[in-house]
C-alpha cells in the first residue's frame, strides 16, 4: 500500500512539472500581432461589418 501512494505521489509530482512547463511557455495569443496589426485587423472587421468589403469570389468575377 505504501509503494501505490508513493508512485501516485511521484506521478503527480512529475504532472506538476509537466504543468508547469506547459504554463511557462503558452503563447500568449494576444502577442501574435503587434499593436499595428492588431488594429488593421480590428479596421477589417468594422467594414466586413458594415458592408464595406468584396469577397473574393466578387473580386474574381470582376477580373473575368
Amino acid at each position: 500500500m505504501d509503494n501505490d501512494l508513493t508512485l501516485v505521489i511521484e506521478k503527480l509530482d512529475k504532472i506538476e512539472e509537466d504543468i508547469t512547463y506547459l504554463k511557462q511557455h503558452m503563447v500568449d495569443k494576444n502577442s501574435l500581432l503587434s499593436d499595428g496589426e492588431q488594429d488593421l485587423v480590428e479596421q477589417g472587421l468594422r467594414e466586413y461589418h458594415h458592408g464595406k468589403t468584396v469577397s473574393l469570389e466578387q473580386i474574381k468575377k470582376k477580373r473575368r
